[in-house]
């Protein structure tokens, strides 16, 4: 059996990075154990994700966190964003 590996290429850059991140609200408050919640978060999550050119390969809720797996080769771009995502979705 063969793996086909799918290398991304980016203005000054290619290859693939992945990261895995995972966001709990303070004091791990249940919030997303409301399903409106989850859906908000969710289509908040995808959208800036498309602005920003990366994949979301897999997003899952437990009642008091969200976990996500990002695919790109924007490192750059995405270290931006971390560092400006200080408000979480839910104010």
């Amino acid at each position: 059996m063969k793996l086909k590996i799918e290398i991304k290429k980016d203005s000054h850059c290619v290859g693939e990075s992945n990261f895995h991140y995972q966001f709990t609200p303070a004091y791990r408050k249940a919030i997303f154990s409301i399903d409106k919640v989850r859906e908000l978060t969710r289509a908040y999550l995808f959208a800036e994700a498309e602005k920003l050119g990366v994949v979301i390969v897999t997003a899952e809720f437990g009642p008091d966190h969200l976990q996500f797996l990002l695919q790109t080769a924007k490192i750059i771009l995405l270290l931006n964003w971390r560092k400006n995502s200080k408000v979480l979705f839910l104010t």
